[in-house]
């Protein structure tokens, strides 16, 4: 799979991933007003809902434009068509334009309602209307059909961008969403009230988290291939130094159809109830060694304190690399108490290995 080896900040996959969380919500909410009876009460309380979240989306539109005026995006991969480029520009395009569009024809018809009713931001304070426009038909009428048709109108880019992706992941085998993962999203929620020391910009490509474990006296290997971290690392600024890692759970893969297909079950992984898994920091020492690494590890909504040793090294070429090797009881975690409780085929101790390489980017989050 190629992939490029630049990715978006953490602040632009932030904007991104909580973008889209609150557009499904709201055109969700907004599609829900004409296609499912529900009473009344509920029905207005939804779209005070609807318009809050209008408004918060205006206001991350504006903000995703700032950052995006001062940070460039990454480039696209060479090995991509000039007709996809044109595409995605094209549909980036609109996908911004609608961005800006439905949440202000929702503002502009809220404002020249008839009805008049105050907007409250989650009840927390009110959001002014538009002046000189209050109560006039025409412009409200004008603005709900705009608001209506596009708003389906996104739904459809938003279609064709999904369809995109998976068509340049499966078919040219390039691989554009690992530059802006989901679980970055994550960890950077994670890591909000940390001070960081010195942020690490992870190669994900030279990177590798993977686990190892006895099956029925045999040894078995396999890796997370989706992950996300948050390393601020400062070796003359260890207090505030500070890790965050996320695992999508049902990444786990061993190359064993029959391991593979049991990970992810409710025994185990238990990946549709708890999909990610996580380890935070909470202090990194000096060890004779290196360094040491104090945590929570969470797995199936158990947390546990961890700790354990690395290394960090730095290449000649800048990159710092951290490795550690650290073992943990499944039984810990519940993880495959039910169907095999005293270990009797598989051991309770599970060997995770990480190889980070990443490079210091001091202030570019």
């Amino acid at each position: 799979m190629v992939n490029s080896d630049q990715k978006y900040t953490r602040v632009a996959t932030f904007l991104h991933w909580l973008m889209a969380v609150a557009f499904v919500l709201m055109l969700g909410s907004g599609l829900s007003f004409d296609l499912i009876d529900m009473p009344k009460s509920f029905k207005f309380d939804l779209y005070q809902w609807h318009k809050s979240l209008g408004v918060l989306l205006l206001l991350l539109f504006f903000i995703r434009i700032a950052w995006r005026l001062f940070h460039a995006p990454p480039p696209y991969p060479s090995t991509l068509k000039k007709r996809d480029i044109i595409g995605a520009k094209i549909g980036h395009v609109g996908l911004y334009a609608l961005m800006f569009a439905i949440p202000f024809s929702g503002w502009l018809m809220v404002s020249s309602s008839p009805y008049g009713l105050p907007t409250f931001i989650f009840g927390l304070f009110e959001w002014p209307h538009i002046p000189g426009v209050a109560g006039d038909k025409s412009v409200n009428h004008l603005a709900g059909d705009f608001h209506e048709y596009m708003a389906y109108g996104f739904i459809a880019l938003i279609v064709i961008h999904i369809t995109a992706v998976f068509k340049h992941a499966l078919i040219d085998k390039i691989k554009l969403l690992s530059r802006i993962s989901f679980f970055a999203i994550i960890v950077t929620i994670l890591s909000i009230g940390t001070t960081h020391a010195k942020a690490y910009i992870i190669d994900h490509d030279k990177s590798a988290i993977t686990f190892s474990g006895t099956h029925a006296g045999d040894i078995f290997e396999g890796q997370f291939n989706s992950w996300a971290a948050s390393i601020d690392f400062d070796k003359d600024d260890l207090k505030n130094s500070a890790v965050s890692v996320a695992f999508e759970t049902r990444s786990a893969k061993t190359g064993n159809a029959m391991y593979d297909g049991a990970l992810p079950t409710k025994d185990w992984f238990n990946s549709a109830d708890h999909p990610t898994a996580t380890f935070i920091s909470s202090a990194i020492t000096t060890t004779n060694t290196g360094y040491r690494l104090t945590g929570d590890l969470t797995i199936r909504g158990e947390s546990k304190p961890l700790s354990f040793d690395f290394i960090l090294m730095q290449t000649a070429d800048g990159t710092t690399n951290i490795n550690t090797t650290f073992d943990v009881n499944r039984m810990d975690f519940n993880i495959g108490t039910a169907s095999d409780p005293t270990a009797e085929w598989v051991g309770e101790t599970i060997t995770i290995t990480i190889n980070i390489a990443a490079n210091s980017q001091r202030g570019k989050k």
